[in-house]
């Protein structure tokens, strides 16, 4: 209720329209079942006519810092005019809310995975296409109108990346026991120095199937949910692509087929994607495990995140087989945990 107390406080402001024959009023506020990290409303306005918003709420222990890159993405994207939400209110203070939360435009249309999910495979490929184009579009961007003095948008090469991503690995199985991941980190750590190095680019983090919904009216697609955005290699967002496009239950992908249509896209073939690919694969399992034993929001997902994890249990062992056949390293206390 005091959700819906603030938000019928504050849609005046930010819904108000002079010409409009009618106050502003909330019609409905729903949760919405969104991935791993955040909590995200639908919310439904009239004011003369209906139109509809999206409200996410930054949870987690980094929540602040989620809320403070998209808002910073957001904001630039929309002055190139790339394809993202419209942003119409923000507030970094936790208030009513327990958590920073932004209002923005919800965008008319279905995901990339919805779309795919309803047609038969031989209609896949043009769907495919179009998501694997925004993101090679997304990295040919300048990333230096992306630098700020925020954390993960200063400018950084091929193997400070790398060094970064693996010092925070190792902090995790420090502060949450996960001894056995040594192992995979020792993997990526040994075989650092030979990835070859390329320029940085802007990343959005998180970019599947989830994350790009195609616009009913344009056509175009519009990329959401940029909290884990970074400055940095583009394998990054190549790697947690191709991981999580390739691993689905639903759709069975070749990976290749992902990664071809990239690479066609961006005009060049890239090096190394295996390592990145490990170093994903890493990250995908390591966070699952410290959220199913410590809490999500320890690890910045939503704190019953629990329940997706345990529902994803098929997707994150064909995560875990992949793993073994890339480094021949075995994770027994994961896999009995998701079990």
């Amino acid at each position: 209720m005091a959700f819906e107390n603030r938000i019928e406080q504050i849609i005046p402001e930010i819904f108000g329209n002079n010409s409009a024959t009618e106050i502003p009023n909330l019609v409905s506020f729903e949760k919405i079942d969104f991935g791993w990290e955040n909590e995200v409303f639908s919310l439904t306005v009239t004011n003369g006519e209906t139109k509809k918003f999206i409200l996410k709420l930054y949870v987690g222990a980094n929540g602040l810092e989620k809320f403070q890159k998209e808002f910073v993405v957001f904001n630039k994207l929309a002055q190139i005019d790339f394809t993202v939400p419209r942003v119409l209110y923000a507030e970094s203070d936790k208030t009513e809310f327990g958590a920073p939360f932004m209002i923005m435009d919800k965008i008319p249309g279905k995901t990339i995975w919805q779309h795919m999910l309803e047609r038969p495979r031989d209609e896949w490929q043009r769907f495919i296409d179009q998501f694997c184009n925004s993101l090679a579009l997304l990295h040919q961007l300048d990333y230096r109108q992306f630098l700020t003095p925020i954390d993960d948008f200063s400018e950084v090469n091929t193997n400070e990346f790398v060094k970064r991503e693996l010092n925070k690995f190792r902090k995790l199985v420090i502060s949450f026991d996960k001894q056995e991941f040594w192992p995979a980190i020792l993997w990526l750590d040994e075989r650092q120095a030979t990835i070859s190095s390329i320029p940085p680019v802007l990343t959005h983090g998180d970019y599947n199937g989830s994350n790009v919904i195609v616009s009913e009216i344009n056509g175009q697609c519009y990329l959401i949910d940029w909290g884990n955005a970074e400055v940095a290699d583009p394998r990054r967002d190549l790697s947690w692509m191709l991981l999580l496009m390739s691993n689905q239950t639903l759709l069975p992908i070749e990976r290749n087929i992902f990664l071809e249509s990239y690479q066609l896209a961006l005009g060049e073939q890239l090096k190394d994607v295996d390592y990145f690919y490990v170093m994903a694969m890493t990250k995908r399992l390591l966070i699952a495990s410290i959220a199913l034993t410590a809490g999500g929001s320890s690890v910045g997902l939503r704190e019953d995140v629990a329940i997706s994890i345990k529902k994803s249990a098929k997707h994150l062992l064909r995560i875990h087989n992949e793993l073994v056949d890339h480094t021949q390293i075995c994770l027994p206390n994961f896999v009995s945990l998701i079990s």
